[in-house]
Order: C-alpha cells, then structure tokens, then sequence
C-alpha cells in the first residue's frame, strides 16, 4: 500500500494544476469576453439604441461577476444604471443605485470612486423626479469622496460641478449655477478641449443662466456655440441636440420672437420623440415648452391639445407631486379661464394646488 502513496500525492498535484490551468484559461477567456461585450454595450449606449446596449452590459457583468473582478462589474452596473435614468425610468434607478452602493460597500473601503459614481447618479435620478434638494445631498456625498481620494479637477468633478449647477438653476439660485457651470467649463476645456461634447454642454447651461438673467442675445450666443460643436461631432439628430433646441426656443420666446421660438421647441419635440418614444419627461417638457407659445399666440385649442398631451406624460413618468404636473394642471386652467369655462378652469386650479400642498 505504501508504494502506491507517492503517486497518489503525485496525479493529486496533477488534477491540481490542470484544474488551476483550466481555471485561468476560462478566466481570461472569459474576462476577454466580457470586455467585448462591454465596448459594444457602450457604443450602442451612445447611440441611444438602449435596450440593446442594456443586453450586452448585462452579458458582461454576469462574466465579471462570475470571476469576481469586481471593479469592472460595478463598472458596468454604473452604465446599466444609467440607461433606466435615460429611459426615465427614475424610481427603478433609484432601487438599482443603493443596490450597487450596497455591492461596493461590501467588496471596497467606504472611500471608493465606485460610490462616488453611485451616488452621483443616485442624485440625478432624484433630480429628475423633482427631488432638487435629495439631488443636491447626493452629489455632495459624491464630491466630498473625490476630494477624499485626491480628485479635485478631473472629468468626473467636472460632472459633479455641472450636475450641481443644474440642481442650484432649479432652485432658482442662479449665481451659484453659474459658478458651478464655469468651474465644469474650465475643467473641461482644459482637459477635453474645446470641441468636445461635454464642453459644448458647459456652454449650453451657460446660456441656460444668461437667458434667466436677462441676457437673450448672450444665452443663444452660448446655445449656438453648443449646438455647433454637436452637430460637428454626432449630426442632425443626436438626442442631446434637442436640449440645446430648447435653449435657443427659450430665449427667442424671451425676446417677444415666438416663431422662432416654436421653430426651436419643434425640432427638440421630434428629436426627443424619436429618440425616447412618446412617453419620456423630456418630450412632455418639449409639449409645454410648444404649449405656452399657442397660449400666448392665442391659439388656445392646441394649446390645450398640447398641454394635455404632456399631462398624459407626466402622470406616467414623474413622481405625483413633482412641480412640472402642478405647472401643467395650472396652464390649462388658464387657458380655460380664458374660455370662460370657470368650472373647468377651477378643477384644474384646484389639481395644481393640491399638488403644491403636499
């Protein structure tokens, strides 16, 4: 029995190291895999074509999870969380995020950039649902963890500067959105140059905020630059043009020219429609947006076709107290007022009250 031990120990180690070779083959077949389908997920994610990008995202996460290289995985979960905020899909979002916190809290320190990505998305997707101030909580905690890690003027801050802008012009605060907005620009412009998409962004809040002060001719200088670098870089019917449609419409209603206005607001309704399909926040804002300047060309039946277009919308995909119903509910009221429908007027009155009640 005793001679037949060695070679027991012997073909053990043998099954051990064939196991162990099998085992890193699969590994690096497996993570090479998995970053193919990463690449494709992502180039189909910036052509919006999101279900698709949605699958192949998901094909590499299962691999890297499998493995456990678990900064790539919640790499991924990050760009697969960030597909349902452009769906519009902001409370599913919101679940996915704190899952994923959750997951990196487990597998890294409490500082890690991986949180700091969740909790920045966390806040955008509060941001469009309506949650200023929980947005503004959100990439605070984000920012506060790149400073921790040594971050302070990289891409990812710029983002955050840009995201807390957007959050300080909602609220109304705009010298602190415009501080925040030059801060993302500087950073971008040094960084990335200036005919890159996310300094064409910068410039295009920027004339967000010149438009809120007065400034019309500057804030559509501001849009126009924007929309120049776009369309260089992406052509006619890149999504993200819409918004700077909408910039430019914004300041031409401003300035008292409302064809132009609706000309702008049209191209960012059918950009965004085709883009998103019917029901999506963005296209109910585009109805509005095209809704307030029937009002005030008194042409109040597709006025109301409009508004009652993006009420439809917004019921679907807004939170039930989200300040955009309210203003919706409130312009039809108005417009049936003026048809001295009083009735009518006042149920929609009293929906906008109860909704800037709770």
């Amino acid at each position: 029995m005793k001679l037949f031990k060695p070679l027991s120990k012997i073909l053990f180690l043998f099954f051990l190291l064939i196991s162990n070779f099998l085992t890193a083959q699969n590994f690096e077949k497996d993570t090479e895999l998995a970053g193919i389908y990463y690449q494709k997920g992502v180039d189909l994610k910036n052509r919006y074509q999101l279900d698709s990008a949605d699958y192949y995202l998901k094909l590499a996460a299962a691999l890297f999870k499998k493995h456990e290289v678990w900064d790539n995985y919640l790499i991924i979960q990050n760009e697969l969380g960030t597909i349902l905020i452009r769906k519009g899909d902001m409370t599913a979002a919101i679940i996915f995020f704190e899952t994923q916190l959750a997951d990196a809290a487990e597998h890294f320190e409490a500082t890690n950039e991986y949180s700091a990505n969740f909790y920045n998305n966390l806040g955008l997707a509060h941001f469009f649902k309506g949650d200023v101030d929980a947005a503004l909580d959100f990439y605070d905690r984000s920012l506060s963890i790149r400073i921790a890690l040594g971050d302070k003027e990289s891409i990812f801050v710029s983002n955050l500067f840009n995201d807390m802008g957007n959050g300080y012009s909602e609220k109304g605060e705009f010298e602190l959105a415009f501080d925040y907005y030059q801060k993302a620009l500087q950073i971008r412009q040094k960084i990335l140059g200036e005919n890159h998409p996310e300094t064409a962004l910068s410039y295009n809040n920027l004339g967000i905020i010149y438009k809120e002060q007065g400034q019309y001719d500057l804030a559509i200088e501001y849009h126009q630059k924007a929309l120049k670098i776009q369309k260089k870089i992406f052509g006619e019917n890149y999504p993200e043009l819409a918004n700077y449609y909408q910039g430019i419409g914004n300041a031409y209603k401003e300035k008292g020219e409302l064809d132009l206005a609706m000309d702008y607001y049209m191209k960012a309704y059918t950009i965004h429609e085709n883009a998103y399909g019917e029901l999506n926040p963005l296209v109910a804002k585009d109805l509005v947006a095209i809704g307030n300047i029937y009002t005030e060309k008194e042409d109040f039946e597709n006025a109301v076709d409009a508004f009652q277009k993006a009420l439809k919308i917004q019921k679907q995909t807004l939170s039930e107290n989200h300040p955009d119903l309210a203003m919706t509910y409130n312009n039809i009221g108005n417009i049936y007022n003026k048809y001295e429908q009083y009735d009518l007027a006042l149920a929609f009155y009293l929906n906008a009250l109860a909704l800037k009640r709770r």
